[in-house]
Formats: structure tokens, C-alpha cells, sequence
């Protein structure tokens, strides 16, 4: 099949248009000052952004340590792990990065958000032209991620606003089962293995969509047993080996109970008994 220079421009513009648009619906949402990391709104910011914001800092302005994401400017003496402070270490520790190197501190939780949102009307596209649905009925349907309540009720957590990547998930989820291609199951693993460095509930709920992939993949014929059982086997394996060595896994740590934690904790009765 030939493909022209215009369908190459029409591929690439619809998702452009849909991650343009849903940026701009945060723009609409947001303080414009919150969105750019401006110091004029951080200074002063509260709740659990502001638990996000001070472990980034803390760890940041700390020397490396072992694990990784260790600081011991917070509960000191012992110190602590900035992963339980949910700042989402994948960035926390590339904006670490750069400030070692020029001393300037990037603020990234407010690009997150805005970028988020972007994503999460762009990955929705796609995931609608699986459907298949045509262009433009795509385009209109990705606005509708944006209104989905259990994203709108993330405002204020920011990490869990990155909900396009459990639509991504469900997007690798069709492409493998449907395809059976091999580089979307190494993708499929390897983003998934990446979220544990963004966000614990987004990556159990995309390893479980990983998993179901691999499973409907066999069932229909699309992956070899085989292969399924060996990628399912490798991602069990690489997330243990991330944990362990990221200081996320320790059978000697107990943990804190204190402001919530264990106890707003989806468990599997949630769905048929809201907390």
C-alpha cells in the first residue's frame, strides 16, 4: 500500500490536534503560574502536592546515596525514601541530574500535569482508531477522556494524572492480542516496568493489563504460549529486581499508617464496596 505525503500529514495532525487540545483544557483548569512550576505559586503550595514537592527538593539537594532514591534530609538521622512521597521518581531523578550539574532546580509537576492532560486526549485517539472509528470521530471521542470522573477526581494527586498510561496499556493490550507483533510486547514490558519509577498503582493496574494482553494473545493464537510465559515470567522478575534494588521491596521496613496510607489503598472488594 503506498502511502502519501498527506496521509503521512493527516496521521501525525489529528493526534497533534488532540494532544494540543487537551493541554489547552488544563490551561483552562489550572493557574497558569502552577502549570510553568512558576516560584510564585509553589512557595506556598499545600495537601499532597506540597508532600510531593518537598521529598523532590530533599532529594535533589542531597547527595547520592544507596538506593537511589534515599535522602537523608528527611527524617534524619535514618533517612527515608522518597518513592513513599510519590514525587515521581523517574523525574525526581532527572531533575536531580541537572541540578548537579548547573545547580538550577527544574520544577516538573506542573509541566506533568499539563502535559498529562495532553496525553491523556492524545493516547485516547489512538486508542480510538483501534477501534477502528474514522479521524475525526476519534478526535471528538478523545475530548471525552479528559471527562472521565476517576481522572477528574485525581486533581490534586498529581502523579495519578497521568492516566493516558493506563490508556496506553489498553492500547498495547489491543495491538498485542490483535497482532501478536513481538516489538509491542517489548515495548508492552518495558513501559510497564518503567512505571514503577512513576506511580505503584498505575503500574500494578498496567501490569495487570500487560498480563491480560498476554493472556488473550495466546487464547487467540496471536503469541506462542511460549513466548507469553516467558515475558509474563521476565516482568515479574525485572519488577522484583527494580524494587529490590530501588530500596521499594525490604521485609525489615514497617510501614507508617499515618495520613491514610494502607487505608484509602484500593483492595480487590473496592469496586463492589467503595471505601
Amino acid at each position: 500500500m503506498h502511502v502519501t505525503a498527506r496521509d503521512t500529514l493527516l496521521y501525525m495532525l489529528y493526534p497533534m490536534i488532540a494532544l494540543v487540545s487537551g493541554m489547552a483544557f488544563a490551561v483552562l483548569l489550572y493557574p497558569f503560574d502552577f502549570l510553568l512550576g512558576s516560584p510564585r505559586y509553589w512557595t506556598s503550595i499545600q495537601g499532597d502536592s506540597a508532600i510531593n514537592w518537598i521529598a523532590y527538593v530533599a532529594f535533589a539537594q542531597d547527595d547520592w546515596r544507596l538506593p537511589v532514591l534515599n535522602t537523608t534530609l528527611l527524617h534524619p538521622p535514618a533517612g527515608t525514601n522518597i518513592f513513599f512521597a510519590d514525587p515521581i521518581p523517574l523525574l525526581a531523578l532527572l531533575g536531580k541530574v541537572v541540578f548537579k550539574a548547573t545547580g538550577y532546580l527544574p520544577n516538573y509537576l506542573g509541566p506533568w500535569v499539563l502535559v498529562s492532560y495532553g496525553l491523556q486526549s492524545m493516547v485516547g485517539y489512538l486508542l480510538l482508531r483501534e477501534a477502528p472509528l474514522t479521524r475525526l470521530s476519534a478526535l471528538a471521542g478523545s475530548a471525552l477522556f479528559l471527562l472521565v470522573p476517576t481522572f477528574i477526581f485525581r486533581i490534586g494527586h498529581l502523579p495519578l494524572l497521568g492516566h493516558w498510561t493506563l490508556s496506553l496499556a489498553l492500547l498495547l493490550y489491543v495491538r498485542i492480542a490483535g497482532q501478536g507483533r513481538v516489538c509491542d510486547v517489548c515495548f508492552g514490558m518495558a513501559f510497564t516496568v518503567l512505571l514503577v519509577l512513576v506511580n505503584p498503582y498505575l503500574q500494578a493496574m498496567a501490569m495487570v493489563i500487560y498480563l491480560a494482553a498476554l493472556g488473550d494473545g495466546t487464547l487467540r493464537r496471536t503469541l506462542s504460549p511460549r513466548l507469553a510465559i516467558a515475558f509474563g515470567v521476565l516482568l515479574f522478575a525485572v519488577v522484583l529486581c527494580f524494587g529490590l534494588g530501588l530500596g521499594l521491596v525490604d521485609p525489615n521496613r514497617r510501614l507508617s499508617g499515618e495520613g491514610g496510607f494502607g487505608h484509602f489503598s484500593m483492595n480487590a472488594l473496592s469496586p463492589i464496596f467503595p471505601q
